[in-house]
């Protein structure tokens, strides 16, 4: 094997051939050298491949380094996660079942990949679930078309921190939601304990419990959770990192869902500026800010405001994003509701006099 500077360029398909070549099949750098490919076509978008290689990894890890070995528990975990992103949860599940007793007896309950197994499993679950109730129900398609425009002014965009991953899940009910809240909690003490409270696989796992309070209805518990995460993030990583200023928007959107409108409007006029100061007014967290804003002061009643600011801020989406983008047509259709809004709050007012 080759090491230092000349092997760190070599692509990961160019230094297993590299590493068999010396090595043989049967070596442990050879399997780190498949792990490292296999990854790598994961974070290129091919879940495929990459369940199909974790899938034989775990064997051949198995065979060459013994069942109990982390590297093969490793490889088997993210079997499962791949497949989970394939959509196959059946599969999913049937190889977290089997992963977890052997987690809990080598690695104990309390460890953090095993919390985390468990967590995944619960997930899987309540995903097939899901899907099995939907069959019978509106398409998800259908449901997202309906989405209301107080409930499109809740979500975030995505931000390193802040990235919604697994955990918005649709029509959940709140007792699911509280359990999942429970689970988000249980592994956050455990990767604390594990890493350190500012580790920043700590800092991404803790907005799933904002998340998932929230989804559960503990508005009150959210942003406590939230509040919290915003005063580290700006001790860590300062007051005008993305991930500070996303938790302020966070807090925001957390009020506009308690019914506060008028409260979200303030909050998003005193974030606005600041987040175009640090990151741009054409950033994508700015560009959600301002729409943000213009939809909570329709919300809270003005109407004519917000749509003269809805439309200022959808004709600079466009010129950023462009109209074919995923948030321009959300952007589009909440413009025309605000507009509506104005015309029934109008008929209101006419009709009480």
């Amino acid at each position: 094997m080759r090491e230092g500077l000349a092997e760190d360029t070599l692509k990961p398909g160019d230094r297993l051939a590299e590493r068999t070549a010396a090595l043989g099949n049967n070596h442990p750098d050879v399997l780190e050298a498949r792990h490292e490919l296999a990854q790598r076509r994961g974070e290129t978008g091919d879940a495929a491949g990459a369940a199909s290689a974790y899938a034989q990894l775990a064997v051949d890890a198995e065979r060459l380094l013994g069942p109990d070995h982390v590297d093969t528990l490793a490889f088997r975990n993210n079997h499962a996660s791949y497949l989970s992103d394939l959509g196959d949860g059946t599969g999913a599940i049937a190889v977290l079942e089997a992963l977890l007793p052997d987690l809990n007896r080598v690695l104990g309950p309390a460890h953090a990949a095993t919390i985390a197994a468990r967590t995944n499993l619960s997930l899987a679950r309540e995903r097939v679930r899901q899907r099995r109730a939907a069959d019978g129900g509106r398409s998800e398609q259908d449901s997202q078309q309906g989405e209301s425009a107080a409930s499109y002014a809740r979500r975030s965009s995505e931000g390193s921190v802040w990235h919604s991953g697994d955990e918005g899940m649709p029509h959940e009910p709140p007792s699911d939601a509280a359990s999942r809240a429970a689970r988000c909690a249980e592994l956050l003490d455990a990767l604390a304990r594990e890493l350190g409270p500012d580790h920043p696989k700590v800092l991404q796992h803790r907005p799933k419990l904002v998340r998932a309070l929230a989804d559960a209805g503990d508005l009150a518990g959210a942003v406590g959770a939230c509040v919290d995460l915003l005063v580290d993030l700006s001790r860590i990583l300062g007051p005008n990192h993305h991930d500070t200023l996303q938790a302020r928007n966070i807090l925001a959107q957390l009020q506009e869902w308690s019914g506060d409108h008028a409260g979200a409007a303030n909050a998003y006029a005193t974030l606005l500026p600041d987040v175009e100061r640090a990151l741009g007014p054409i950033h994508p967290l700015a560009l959600a800010t301002r729409h943000n804003l213009a939809v909570s002061r329709g919300l809270a009643g003005d109407a004519a405001g917000a749509v003269a600011m809805l439309g200022r801020s959808l004709a600079s989406m466009l010129r950023t994003l462009g109209l074919d983008h995923p948030e321009a047509l959300p952007a589009r259709f909440h413009l025309a509701w605000t507009r509506g809004l104005g015309r029934r709050l109008d008929w209101r007012r006419r009709r009480a006099r």
